[in-house]
């Protein structure tokens, strides 16, 4: 990385199996977190997979441009792949974390598990991202993939809505306080069309 060696960093980092396996973790993760089901509707997931090419590929581009230091001067994409990139990377919580460890968790021949342990610092917290390497024929190692990409999103999200809704207590009784709510009411209107008829609900409160 601080040589900007692309070639060395490609050797060691295998994107095409990692990104591809990270889109299809992040869909699952955002199903779970969001709880609306798009994974059981076969036309949705029909279009995600028409989107995963585009999707590893801004991933993989974005990279080694990172790598090569030229991350900083490349203008705002409009392209919908690297929007969807960056908020694959936007929900990990990786730009707001530092590492703090490595630790290798099993070791079989060719294969480890090692983990990451990753400071969040918006929320205050570690986490560990595991991540499988394969050893190379000259000894050293290559990274494969994140093995628990879909736990990591869900447990990231669920310490950040925890933490927010900490830091917006004393706001949310400050606000009682100021702006009491002394009455309210509900509605229900409707045009009176005994055929076709529209109805709509009207909603007053009064601060």
């Amino acid at each position: 990385m601080e040589k900007h060696d692309v070639a060395t960093f490609e050797k060691h980092v295998d994107m095409d199996t990692l990104y591809t396996k990270a889109f299809d973790d992040g869909v699952v993760a955002v199903d779970k977190i969001q709880g609306e089901g798009t994974l059981s509707n076969p036309m949705a997931v029909g279009f995600l997979q028409m989107l995963k090419p585009p999707v590893v590929a801004a991933l993989k581009n974005e990279t080694i441009e990172y790598v090569k230091g030229e991350k900083e001067n490349k203008a705002q994409s409009n392209n919908k792949a690297d929007d969807f990139a960056k908020g694959m990377k936007n929900e990990s919580g990786i730009d707001n974390s530092k590492l703090k460890d490595i630790t290798v968790v099993s070791k079989d021949n060719n294969e480890a598990i090692v983990a990451l342990t990753l400071y969040n610092q918006k929320i205050d917290k570690n986490f560990d991202l595991k991540v499988k390497m394969t050893k190379l024929n000259d000894g050293t190692w290559k990274l494969k993939e994140i093995t628990n990409l879909v736990e990591f999103l869900v447990e990231v999200d669920k310490a950040e809505k925890k933490k927010l809704v900490e830091l917006n207590k004393s706001i949310v009784a400050e606000l009682k306080k100021a702006v009491p709510v002394t009455a309210a009411n509900v509605k229900l209107n409707s045009d009176g069309n005994p055929f076709f008829a529209s109805y709509w609900l009207s909603y007053g409160i009064e601060l």
